[in-house]
């Protein structure tokens, strides 16, 4: 037997153990760059997902604080509408009042300047019968005439 007989075949059992080691490692490095690549790409889409997420969380956050905003807006409209109805509407309850109070001051001067003429008249009749009634007791005191 000779060693190189024997060396070609060990030679090439070698040969294709260490091509199948090597293969076998090949393709776990091949495999575990693949499984990192693929993890990488899961989390590039977990962080674009999350982004997504946060962008639309924002969104929404905006519009909901763009909607409360005009609600405050309208609402603060209403109060200053109902605040300027309600001084307007005080303002003419006032005007009327003074326009009442006005007539009422009118219409008491009128009665009493009436009262007074009524009563200058009175007096004046007054002072008229009390001067007929002295007549006539002056008359009937003075005695009967000299005619009967």
């Amino acid at each position: 037997m000779d060693w190189q007989s024997v060396g070609v075949p060990v030679a090439a059992v070698c040969t294709a153990i260490l091509t199948y080691l090597g293969t076998r490692h090949v393709a776990k490095v091949e495999r575990s760059r693949e499984e990192a690549r693929l993890a990488e790409a899961a989390r590039d889409e977990a962080l674009v997902v999350e982004q997504a997420l946060s962008a639309a969380h924002e969104q929404a956050r905006a519009a909901i604080i763009l909607e409360r905003n005009e609600l405050l807006e309208r609402w603060q409209r209403t109060l200053d509408e109902a605040r300027d109805d309600r001084q307007r509407l005080l303002q003419e309850h006032r005007a009327e009042i003074a326009r009442a109070r006005q007539e009422a001051r009118d219409e008491v001067a009128s009665v009493r300047e009436s009262a007074q003429l009524v009563i200058a008249d009175l007096r004046g009749q007054l002072v008229q019968l009390r001067s007929e009634v002295q007549a006539s007791r002056n008359r009937d005191r003075s005695g009967p005439p000299d005619g009967n």
